[in-house]
């Protein structure tokens, strides 16, 4: 319990609604296939009551929720804060502690106490719903930002919380199902989210991402890849949900939780691009790999084989299954560490050109550039590092090499026009530049840049 007042605190001063959403499912998940229901009802209201703490803690210091921040009442404001949120982390763990201890031996509410506040609840969520209107907000998610009033700076935070604005997500959705639409079935390649984007963006907004990483593998890699993410995250909390609930106590606890996390990772996934924090994927990927795999299996015990015994078909196909899985597995791992090293060397090299190492930046550009020779990105380094240091003919035939590898990058075509232009080509120059304005016609570095 006590962590949840200080992460509750933290979700307010981020303003981030899709965490609340994940909180909830996760919570929901979790006593859905917990056996222990009351004793996770007593757990959600006690971290409900130290949250409503945190928060209200918070509340009442605008200045270092919405800033200006810097100021000596914004550092005061802190102190206080983070004492007073303190308190409130140490008032839920003993609240609970003393609870378990004084009513959990106590207090046995009867099955049809539970169906009735479930039926409460229910309730009271249907009313919400309803209440809220749910037609009106979803226009309003789907409004582009451009359309929007903005919302006051004052109190930021407090107003997005409890905005139904989509801040982009539905044009960014819409986006990549455009874009599966136009490169059916096998998607436009990964990673070419942000140049389509780009080139297609219904407001000015620079973006890499999807905000979904299923409509992302839809647009990037077509149907299969779709089917596959589904499938990984589907098939991880259908898995955890099977094998709960032929556990009991502690085990069933524990998977629980465990499908939980799969279950709030996926619904994260699917409005965000949080995923690709590294620790907020190894938690999902973890959790994900416990949940399916042999840690959290219920398995028949070995047995020694008859000596007049053959191993029957079933044995032969899991273990030819498990050994291609196992390959394939190890294939994929190769492929992404190779991609991984190549990113190194590429950040080694613009490390070096900072502190004025041309030839060893040359050296690691070249390096990754062996390593992925089908990608653009060594190239464009190694045309950068030669323009810097005076090789202009080698640096353009190393940014056409790029240009072949990815030609929807508008980046590389302004790289592009400006080394024509300071080797004197201006007609290409200007071709180069035009074909950048319109892989990204609503950027701002080209507002007016081409007009008449």
């Amino acid at each position: 319990m006590a962590p949840i007042p200080a992460m509750a605190a933290s979700v307010y001063l981020t303003s981030s609604r899709g965490t609340v959403v994940v909180a909830f499912v996760g919570s929901l998940v979790f006593l859905a296939l917990s056996e222990r229901r009351w004793s996770v009802v007593a757990a959600l209201a006690v971290s409900a009551g130290g949250t409503a703490v945190a928060i209200a803690v918070l509340v009442g210091r605008n200045e270092l929720v919405n800033g200006p921040l810097g100021t000596e009442l914004v550092r005061d404001q802190g102190r206080s804060a983070a004492v007073l949120i303190g308190l409130s982390c140490a008032a839920a763990a003993v609240t609970y502690t003393l609870g378990c201890r004084l009513l959990g031996p106590r207090v046995r509410p009867s099955a049809t106490n539970g169906r009735v506040a479930v039926g409460f609840v229910a309730l009271a969520l249907v009313a919400g719903i309803v209440a809220s209107d749910p037609v009106q907000r979803f226009h309003t998610f789907k409004i582009s930002p451009e359309e929007l009033e903005t919302i006051d700076r004052g109190d930021f935070v407090r107003a997005h919380l409890l905005s139904g604005q989509g801040s982009g997500r539905w044009q960014f959705w819409r986006a990549a199902v455009d874009q599966s639409k136009e490169y059916v079935p096998l998607g436009q390649g990964a990673g070419a989210y942000e140049h389509w984007w780009a080139e297609h963006a219904s407001f000015t907004y620079f973006v890499k991402d999807a905000h979904s990483l299923y409509l992302e593998m839809l647009g990037e890699l077509g149907i299969a890849g779709f089917v596959l993410v589904v499938a990984l995250a589907a098939g991880g909390a259908v898995v955890g949900i099977r094998r709960t609930r032929r556990l009991a106590g502690d085990d069933r606890i524990t998977l629980a939780s465990l499908t939980a996390v799969v279950a709030a990772w996926a619904i994260a996934a699917g409005f965000d691009w949080i995923w690709e924090l590294t620790a907020v994927g190894v938690i999902g990927v973890m959790a994900l790999a416990l949940v399916t795999g042999p840690a959290t299996g219920v398995f028949e015990p070995l047995r020694s084989a008859r000596p007049d015994e053959a191993p029957g078909w079933t044995s032969r196909r899991r273990f030819g299954l498990a050994l291609m899985t196992g390959l394939t597995a190890w294939i994929l791992i190769c492929a992404q560490a190779i991609t991984l090293l190549a990113d190194r060397e590429i950040d080694s090299s613009q490390a070096a050109v900072d502190a004025g190492e041309l030839e060893e930046a040359a050296e690691a550009a070249g390096s990754a550039r062996a390593m992925q020779p089908w990608a653009s990105t060594p190239y464009l380094q190694l045309a950068l590092v030669s323009e810097e240091r005076g090789e202009l003919p080698l640096a353009r035939a190393w940014i056409g090499e790029a240009l072949e590898r990815d030609g929807r990058n508008w980046q590389l075509w302004l790289v592009s026009a400006r080394l024509e232009t300071k080797l004197g080509n201006v007609e290409l120059a200007d071709r180069s530049l035009r074909r950048a304005v319109e892989l990204n016609p609503r950027s701002p570095l080209f507002a007016g840049l081409l007009d008449g």
